[in-house]
C-alpha cells in the first residue's frame, strides 16, 4: 500500500469541516498511517503541496515537515514564494501526485493506492491505475468528496465519520484517555475488515 496526500485539497476541506461543525479536528498522518498498518504494509506516503523556501518557514512548519519524514511520508513540494506581490499559486502540484502514482503503479511498486483527496480532477487517474490492477482507495471529508471519485474508487473512506480514529492523539480528552483508544481502536478495527459501510 502506498498513500498519495493532496495537501491543500484536505487541508481547505478540513479547514471547511471545522467551519461548518464548530470543531477543532486535526487529521493526524501518524495516526492515518498506523490505522492502515494495522492490516496492511504501508510501503510510503507522500505528501503533495505548495511550500515557501526553507529561508521563508515558520519553525511550527519545519517540525511539522520532520514529523511527517520521522512516519515514513515522503515530502513532494513545489516551492512558492510568498513573498510575491501576486497570490501564491499550487499550480503544479497535482501533477507531482499523478505522475506519481501512475509511474509507480507501472513499477508495480503497489497493490492499493489511497489518495488523500475529493478532487473529482483524479478520476481520470484513478481508472488509469485501477486499468494496471491496482486498487485505489480515496480517503476524504464528506463535503469535499466529488460525486464521480466517489464511483470510481473502489472503497471510499470519509474522514468525517472517523474523527476518533484520524485525528491527533493531542485532541483526546485527557480525563478519558482509556476508554477513548479503547473506542477509537474498536471502530478501527471494523473499518478496515469492513463490518461496517464505508461510504
Amino acid at each position: 500500500m502506498m498513500i498519495f496526500i493532496d495537501a491543500r485539497n484536505i487541508y481547505e476541506a478540513e479547514k471547511e469541516y471545522n467551519l461548518r461543525a464548530e470543531q477543532h479536528f486535526v487529521l493526524g498522518y501518524k495516526e492515518m498511517i498506523n490505522f492502515f498498518a494495522k492490516k496492511y504494509k504501508v510501503i510510503r506516503g507522500y505528501f503533495y503541496d505548495g511550500a515557501p523556501h526553507p529561508s521563508q518557514r515558520t519553525p511550527e512548519r519545519e517540525q511539522f515537515f520532520r514529523d511527517l519524514r520521522q512516519n515514513g511520508i515522503t515530502l513532494r513540494l513545489k516551492e512558492i514564494d510568498f513573498t510575491a506581490i501576486s497570490k501564491p499559486s499550487q499550480k503544479g502540484v497535482d501533477i507531482f501526485l499523478t505522475a506519481d502514482m501512475i509511474s509507480l503503479a507501472y513499477e508495480n511498486a503497489y497493490d492499493i493506492a489511497v489518495i488523500l483527496s475529493g478532487d473529482g480532477d483524479y478520476v481520470a487517474l484513478i481508472d488509469l491505475v485501477k486499468s494496471k490492477g491496482k486498487k485505489v482507495w480515496v480517503l476524504s471529508f464528506d463535503s469535499a468528496l466529488s460525486p464521480k471519485l466517489r464511483e470510481c474508487a473502489d472503497k471510499v473512506l470519509v474522514i468525517d465519520r472517523m474523527l476518533d480514529v484520524f485525528g491527533k492523539q493531542r485532541l483526546i480528552k485527557p480525563d478519558m484517555p482509556n476508554q477513548n483508544k479503547q473506542k477509537a481502536d474498536k471502530k478501527s478495527e471494523n473499518l478496515i475488515n469492513n463490518k461496517t459501510p464505508h461510504t
